[in-house]
C-alpha cells in the first residue's frame, strides 16, 4: 500500500498545514498529475504487449487533462474547508524562473543537508518549472485514451493521505502528532468548552492531561486496542 507522498504532494501537505504562502511559478502552470494505478494498469499492459517493443511510452497525463497550480490549490483549499472544517488562504503566485536554476544548483550538492521545508521546496522547484509536454502517441494506441479525471479522485486521494499520515510532522502516528502539538510551547494552542456555565478556555497541555486520565480509566477497565467504545452526550 502507497504511504509515501513526494513530488507535488509535499507541497499540498505544506499548503494544508497553512504554511505556504507563496508559491514561485505561475498560476497557470499545468501539473503533471497521475493516479499510480492508472500508471501500473498501462505499465502492465506495455509489458505484455509484443507491439510495444522498440518503442516509448509516456505514461502521463495530457497537458489538457492537467490541473493548473490555480485549480489544484483551488480543489485543496475547498477539499479542507468541507472535510477539515480549515479555513485556508490561498496561496499568491508568483513566477521566479530563476528558482529553477537554483533548485538544479541546490540538487547538485551533497546531499548531507539537514532536511527542512526550505530544502525540501528547493529541490522541487525545477519540478514546476519543467514544462514538458510528452507525446501519447504510443500509449493511447495500445492502452487506449487517458480518462482518468484529477477532480473526480482527489477528494479520495486526500482522504486516504490523511487518514495514513500525510500530514505527519514526526515519525508517529497522526493521534500521538497531535499530542505533541497540544504541548508545543512555541506554537501554542488553546481550546474551547462551551458549557451551561459558559466558555471554558483549555491550554494544550491541559487537553493532553485529560485525554491521558480517561485513557488511563479505559485501561483500567480492561479496554484494550480493537475494542469498540461508544460515546454519548449532550448534543
Amino acid at each position: 500500500m502507497v504511504r509515501n507522498f513526494n513530488t507535488v504532494y509535499y507541497v499540498l501537505k505544506q499548503l494544508l498545514l497553512g504554511k505556504i504562502r507563496l508559491l514561485p511559478i505561475r498560476e497557470d502552470t499545468p501539473l503533471n498529475l497521475v493516479p499510480v494505478d492508472t500508471v501500473a494498469d498501462a505499465a502492465l499492459t506495455v509489458a505484455r504487449s509484443d507491439a510495444a517493443e522498440g518503442k516509448a511510452f509516456h505514461l502521463t497525463c495530457p497537458k489538457d487533462q492537467a490541473p493548473t497550480a490555480g485549480e489544484l490549490c483551488d480543489a485543496v483549499i475547498a477539499w479542507a474547508e468541507k472535510h477539515l472544517s480549515v479555513r485556508l488562504k490561498r496561496p499568491v503566485f508568483l513566477s521566479l524562473p530563476a528558482f529553477k536554476k537554483a533548485g538544479l544548483t541546490y540538487n547538485q550538492k551533497e546531499d548531507s543537508r539537514k532536511k527542512s521545508s526550505l530544502h525540501n521546496l528547493l529541490m522541487l522547484l525545477p519540478y514546476f518549472y519543467a514544462d514538458q509536454v510528452f507525446d501519447r502517441t504510443n500509449t493511447d494506441a495500445l492502452c487506449g485514451p487517458y480518462e482518468a479525471d484529477w477532480r473526480s479522485y482527489l477528494d479520495t486521494f486526500l482522504t486516504f493521505a490523511c487518514r495514513k499520515n500525510f500530514m505527519r510532522q514526526t515519525g508517529q502516528t497522526v493521534f500521538d502528532q497531535a499530542m505533541v502539538r497540544r504541548a508545543s510551547r512555541r506554537y501554542p494552542i488553546t481550546c474551547y468548552n462551551v458549557t451551561a456555565e459558559g466558555i471554558e478556555a483549555v491550554h494544550g497541555p491541559e487537553v493532553n492531561t485529560r485525554i491521558e486520565k480517561i485513557r488511563n480509566v479505559l485501561w483500567a477497565w480492561g479496554i484494550r486496542k480493537g475494542d469498540r467504545v461508544a460515546l454519548t452526550g449532550i448534543n
